[in-house]
């Protein structure tokens, strides 16, 4: 009995810890809630911009960069169409973004944070997300 009350102690604690430093934050998850995503403002007119943000709580590698385009719900861009991306500060990117036309537009796209392991490789995370932004 005094061993399941330790060890459901020590469960407890890891839980509430698991995202406390860079160095215990390991999981998906837990790298991807420190990650915050605004569009502000959510609604605008045609005509209008709006500016889509990416920040960066803590960093679990040092440098990050932003994918957008047209992405289908699975995140894959169509066959022949390049990867575009932004990069900001090491904690914070933005962009801002000016529709075309009206109505309800899905805005995907991925986070990606990587390290420069050689000339010719890059270790890398990266965190799919979708928006939604109302053109009047």
């Amino acid at each position: 009995m005094k061993l399941y009350k330790i060890l459901s102690i020590i469960g407890i604690f890891i839980f509430f810890c698991e995202c406390s430093n860079n160095s215990e934050c390991i999981t998906y998850e837990c790298r991807r809630k420190n990650i915050i995503i605004t569009l502000n403002p959510e609604t605008i007119d045609l005509g209008e911009t709006t500016t889509l943000a990416i920040e960066r709580k803590k960093f679990y590698l040092p440098h990050f960069r932003v994918f957008i385009g047209d992405y289908d719900k699975d995140f894959r861009l169509q066959e022949g169409i390049e990867a575009q991306f932004f990069e900001g500060s090491d904690s914070l990117a933005s962009i801002i973004l000016a529709p075309e036309s009206k109505g309800l537009k899905q805005i995907r796209g991925i986070i990606e944070e990587y390290a420069v392991v050689s000339q010719d490789s890059i270790d890398t995370y990266r965190y799919p997300f979708e928006m939604e932004l109302q053109v009047r």
